[in-house]
């Protein structure tokens, strides 16, 4: 079988893992308080008012689907490749906020908790934290969820199939 070596796929799996469980926590947080994610959206001043209901639902489910995927290495690449975009985008939103003035929101991360950075306000912490998680993303849009993921069983069987 061509491809990474084995300890870079052991690697990839340990991300694919980690990533999937960031996300499925976050939006195990966010699902279980709407509102407060709802009210976190709607201090960052981007989404229009009538959407923030909107998107308080899609980002979590999105999230946790995505996870979800991740964490059985199906569509390991595509789970991999939402969740890289909706962090670009999360860091766009931090850095829009940080830059303007009257705005201040909550961060809306992991509810009451903090990954790398403290839970209470946004700031720069914010921005390195996503970018970190975006890097890791991106490994996986790249290189594939590595051992024991579902894709690479699909890949090996459609291999021998040829």
């Amino acid at each position: 079988m061509s491809g990474p070596p084995t300890a870079i796929r052991a690697l990839l799996l340990l991300i694919r893992l980690a990533i999937a469980g960031v996300f499925a926590f976050a939006a195990t947080l966010k699902i279980a308080d709407p509102q407060a994610f709802a009210f976190s959206i709607h201090g960052f001043k981007i989404v229009p008012e009538p959407l923030v209901p909107a998107a308080a639902f899609v980002v979590p489910w999105t999230e946790m689907i995505c996870a979800a995927a991740l964490v059985f290495g199906l569509w390991s690449r595509s789970a991999a490749l939402i969740l890289s975009a909706m962090l670009a985008a999360f860091i766009g939103a931090i850095v829009s906020a940080l830059l303007r003035s009257g705005v201040d929101p909550k961060c809306g991360c992991f509810g009451d908790f903090g990954l790398l950075c403290p839970p209470d306000k946004i700031g720069w912490c914010n921005v390195g934290q996503n970018a970190l998680l975006l890097a890791a993303s991106l490994a996986l849009t790249v290189w594939g969820g590595g051992l024991l993921s579902m894709d690479a069983l699909a890949c090996r069987r459609r291999a021998r199939e040829a």
